[in-house]
């Protein structure tokens, strides 16, 4: 990886990926059950609430999530991809493959705390 991972803290307190959940979902790929500790800190870029603007954002990733939400259900997807052979039908295969896709691209993060 040549670039770093970028995480941005909202007004909640949560830290979120900014750069894309596929990103982390892709260095999961191997080890989904990783935890940010794994990721080298020489690759990383944090920004305090208020050193971003989440309005930036929209236009590269609308709905950051926090790192454990990536990883579990980043983790999720790659198991599903593992196990192809093991639905019925390509079509519910697909189904399966979609819904976890816009799970991780299209929740909104609801953390429902104030910061901390």
């Amino acid at each position: 990886m040549d670039t770093a991972i970028q995480l941005g803290e909202l007004s909640c307190g949560c830290w979120v990926v900014l750069d894309g959940n596929n990103r982390i979902a892709m260095l999961l790929e191997h080890n989904p059950t990783a935890t940010v500790g794994v990721l080298p800190k020489n690759q990383l870029l944090l920004f305090e609430y208020g050193e971003w603007d989440r309005n930036d954002l929209e236009w590269c990733h609308r709905n950051p999530q926090t790192f454990d939400f990536v990883r579990k259900h980043s983790a999720e997807f790659y198991k599903t991809q593992r196990r192809k052979r093991q639905f019925k039908s390509a079509a519910l295969y697909e189904a399966e493959i979609t819904r976890l896709r816009n799970l991780l691209e299209n929740t909104q993060h609801q953390c429902g705390g104030a910061r901390r």
